[in-house]
């Protein structure tokens, strides 16, 4: 786009500098003619009129190209920005499928093992000597595996403190620097508006100055005494300077308003910006709540299996000497498979309910967000049509000044020239009205000229809202589909348990079955604590998916922060290029209105 701006701009001078020769080459021709002064003055504003409407043509003509080039541009980047949000929902997608199909084997493996399971409890009646020794074995293994557990519990914890330090501070540096970005951009602003201001007290003390020297001369002129002229001078300086105040004061008075404004506008900010972080760091912590609630839930059911495999080796010493009490044992144990079964079902709603709870959060920020940017849009555009509206008058006044100066300038030359009253009143009554058609001219153009600002000013506003509605509509749509595939793997899961609990309940009818018989009932324990090994790698996957779920959703909601980092920078940047524009459209206006008077001077 800047380089775009760049070319346009140099055409522009280009065009401008050409009109300025051409006018040069006129005004040569015509004072190389025989011809009256009021005449060539006439024909020399015929030519100018002529020369600045075909400039105005080309002018509108380049613009006209440079439009449809960065619209052109943006339907592009737009195009392009949607082919990669179309990719990315295929990957999530692809990668959705890819946990579906894991879980399908899984599924084919748990179902393997059953059956190997109901195969080796035939091959374990010829080993059942063997049970001691690999209960001593395990008790073992059980020992490892808790201190295991305690010091990956301690590292765990550690990294946990290290990763939530970090991100304090990533946040806060963050934070900080976008203030001090909010503080640079307010800096910069009022930088420019005070140049703008010091520019246009220079150019009024200029016009004033320069009306001095005109009355000075028109003065001089006049048959009067040097007391009259003195008295008559002194009070036109006064006038002239009460006038000059009055203009300075309006533009400090508009100076002050404006630097209020975004003074404001900078607070506004920073307190979003603020309140923004807090409630991120707000959902972190809670994330990392629930995270720590989960690794407890986990360790209660580790600590559970743990008592049940212990319960079931006292069990089977016990079996050795008293049968009736083997069937009480083997009530406990059924009893332990039902809280194991329970406490999945627990385990699988609370994530379930967790999941939801930050679905609904993330959905909330996200509609606060576009809430924000909304009305962050439409204060920038009254802002702007504002500033658009005070350059607008201000532009008009100088045009009626000028025209005002120029007029009087002519009115003193008709004056000087000796001719008869009624021959100077025709010639004063045609330059009035020529320059009263002129200064029309002008005017319309600049009303053209400001009603295609404000209209492109709109027009770049509704675009921005409708950009933005549009990127919450897919971010919805996308959302709406991870959260029905995460439906489908839930009910998958969901399969899953229900065919633990039924291998379950088969095992607990072939216990029933085989208590007659000791062997048969050491056996059964045996199946029964595979059993409760085979809940246990059901409760591990549940929780694997649980956690795979909770980062999507992390990754999604940091994908959406940064999204809408990166608009709110490339919207300042387009806000800095557009205000730069304005600035440079207004001074060239200026240039031209001042070359203009220094010609007809």
């Amino acid at each position: 786009k800047s380089k775009h701006l760049d070319d346009l701009r140099s055409k522009e001078q280009r065009e401008t500098e050409r009109f300025q020769n051409q006018l040069k080459a006129i005004q040569a021709e015509i004072e190389r003619e025989n011809l009256k002064e009021l005449d060539k003055r006439a024909k020399l504003l015929e030519a100018e009129r002529k020369a600045r409407a075909n400039l105005d043509a080309k002018l509108q003509t380049l613009q006209s190209s440079f439009d449809q080039t960065m619209e052109a541009e943006m339907a592009e980047s737009r195009k392009q920005a949607i082919e990669a949000k179309h990719r990315s929902v295929l990957s999530q997608l692809d990668s959705l499928r890819r946990v579906e199909s894991k879980l399908s084997a899984k599924t084919t493996d748990l179902e393997l093992q059953a059956w190997e399971a109901q195969q080796e409890t035939e091959e374990m009646r010829t080993v059942i000597e063997e049970l001691h020794i690999r209960l001593q074995e395990k008790d073992d293994e059980i020992k490892l595996a808790k201190q295991a557990e305690k010091e990956a519990l301690t590292l765990s914890q550690k990294h946990r403190k290290r990763a939530k330090a970090y991100l304090n501070q990533k946040m806060e540096q963050a934070l900080q620097l976008d203030r001090s970005e909010l503080r640079h951009q307010l800096d910069a602003s009022k930088d420019q508006r005070m140049n703008k201001h010091l520019a246009a007290e220079q150019s009024a003390r200029e016009s004033h100055q320069e009306h001095l020297e005109a009355m000075r001369i028109r003065i001089e002129k006049e048959s009067l005494s040097e007391i009259e002229k003195r008295d008559k001078l002194l009070q036109i300086e006064r006038k002239s300077k009460a006038d000059l105040d009055v203009q300075l004061q309006r533009l400090q008075s508009k100076l002050r308003m404006a630097l209020e404004v975004d003074k404001k506008e900078a607070t506004v900010q920073d307190y979003a910006l603020s309140l923004k972080y807090r409630e991120l760091s707000s959902l972190v912590e809670t994330l990392h709540q629930d995270k720590a609630s989960l690794e407890t839930k986990l360790r209660e059911l580790t600590r559970n299996s743990e008592t049940a495999s212990l319960e079931a080796q006292r069990t089977s010493d016990g079996l050795r000497f008293e049968n009736e009490h083997l069937r009480q044992k083997l009530s406990n144990k059924t009893s332990a498979v039902e809280s194991l079964k329970q406490a999945v079902e627990d385990a699988v709603g609370e994530t379930e309910k967790r999941l939801e709870e930050a679905h609904t959060a993330l959905d909330l920020k996200m509609k606060t967000a576009i809430l924000h940017e909304r009305e962050r849009i439409s204060r920038e555009y009254e802002a702007k049509q504002q500033s658009l509206i005070d350059d607008q008058k201000a532009a008009e006044d100088r045009a009626r000044q000028i025209s005002l100066e120029q007029l009087s300038a002519l009115r003193a030359e008709i004056e000087e020239e000796k001719i008869d009253a009624i021959t100077k009143r025709e010639k004063l009554v045609a330059i009035e009205k020529s320059s009263k058609q002129e200064l029309e001219r002008k005017l319309q153009r600049m009303r053209e000229q400001f009603k295609g600002a404000l209209d492109m000013e709109q027009k770049d506003a509704q675009r921005k809202q409708a950009d933005a509605d549009k990127r919450h509509a897919e971010t919805s749509r996308d959302m709406s589909k991870i959260l029905r595939e995460k439906s489908e793997l839930q009910a998958k899961l969901g399969a899953l348990v229900k065919s633990s609990e039924k291998r379950i309940a088969d095992a607990e009818k072939e216990i029933t079955t085989l208590r007659l018989e000791l062997r048969n009932v050491r056996i059964e324990l045996k199946s029964h604590k595979k059993q409760i090994e085979q809940g246990e790698e059901v409760k591990q996957g549940v929780l694997l998916a649980e956690k795979a779920i909770q980062k999507q959703q992390e990754e999604k909601f940091k994908q959406s922060l940064r999204i809408m980092q990166t608009e709110r920078e490339q919207y300042l940047k387009d806000h800095e290029r557009a205000k730069a524009k304005h600035i440079q459209d207004h001074r060239i206006a200026e240039q031209a209105a001042k070359d203009s008077y220094q010609t007809k001077l």
